[in-house]
């Protein structure tokens, strides 16, 4: 034992070894405001110190530290032993201080996340935003800035990955958005756009996009070409036409003149390719067309009373097909 008024300190040594033979001091000092406790290896010619406890007139306690810088400093993990512990755990603080182990799963929530085992959801009533500074004004928005992609989903099921829109209003219904997998009962590869009665189940095909061949089918899963309609088809009509005043355009496809004897105009052929229209003569004369290859290949500008024909532009010309 060791006391002065420079450096008070009590050190404990087992003088049965010889200096040099690597023996383990304990060393208890007050020095530069604090009280430390310490282990000392005796190498013979001088001391290794290791810090085990400080404590600091300031009222911090280090634990492996010389120099505490907080109240309670650690250098090192620490184990908390109190019975509550389990794998996973939290440790946690009641409104008094009091610590102990949680699983934090049972923790109140609050009122954004709530987990329940695997799962995790939100059930406020307002919106969701990401990448965006602003309020989001619908449930969830995704602004990716310049980068192209934006959101994307993905799955390896077999069958396919499913985007199910539903409205649960009485008069609502069920569609879905499926990329198809090979076990898909359509084959893979395939963009289907379907309705269901329940969610996760077809009962009917509105538009097939298929992958391997770039056909797209209507009402049809297996298109055959480019354009395959399993159904009826639907083109705009316009009747009542004034021949000289109505010319075809985007409008419609059939053009039924009733009156009129000036010239029908049909668009340039090379703004328009692959444009078809059907021009039907009720004027009770002669209908003038703009020249057009009749069947023959002879160029033609005139339809008779009562007649009808079907162009279609290849870029270049007009051409009479019916």
């Amino acid at each position: 034992m060791l006391i002065s008024s420079v450096q008070p300190r009590i050190y404990f040594e087992n003088t049965s070894s010889a200096p040099g033979s690597d023996v383990r001091l304990f060393d208890v000092r007050y020095l530069n405001d604090r009280l430390t406790f310490s282990t000392l290896n005796d190498v013979g010619n001088a001391f290794q110190k290791f810090a085990i406890l400080s404590v600091h007139n300031l009222g911090r306690v280090g634990v492996n530290v010389a120099s505490p810088d907080n109240t309670f400093h650690v250098a090192g993990s620490v184990k908390i032993d109190d019975g509550t512990q389990a794998n996973g755990y939290v440790f946690t603080s009641d409104a008094n201080g009091v610590d102990s182990w949680k699983d934090p799963n049972t923790l109140v929530s609050d009122n954004d996340w709530t987990i329940n085992g695997t799962h995790i959801y939100n059930a406020n009533s307002g919106n969701v935003g990401i990448g965006s500074a602003a309020v989001p004004t619908t449930k969830f928005e995704v602004n990716s800035g310049t980068n192209r992609m934006n959101l994307m989903m993905q799955s390896s099921s077999s069958i396919g990955t499913w985007m199910v829109l539903s409205n649960t209003n009485s008069a609502g219904r069920i569609f879905q958005l499926i990329s198809t997998g090979s076990g898909n009962g359509e084959g893979g590869g395939k963009l289907l756009f379907t309705r269901g009665a329940n969610a996760g189940t077809v009962s009917g095909y509105f538009m097939v996009f298929d992958h391997s061949n770039l056909n797209v089918g209507i009402r049809t899963p297996n298109p055959v070409s480019s354009l395959d309609v399993a159904g009826s088809l639907g083109m705009k009509v316009n009747s009542g036409q004034v021949a000289g005043t109505n010319n075809p355009n985007a409008s419609g496809v059939v053009w039924i003149y009733a009156s009129g004897t000036g010239t029908v105009t049909l668009p340039a052929a090379t703004t328009c390719e692959n444009r078809k229209y059907v021009l039907v003569n009720n004027t009770g004369g002669a209908l003038t067309v703009s020249s057009f290859i009749a069947i023959g290949g002879v160029a033609t500008t005139t339809i008779g009373i009562g007649s009808s024909i079907e162009v279609i532009s290849d870029g270049t010309d007009w051409y009479q097909i019916r």
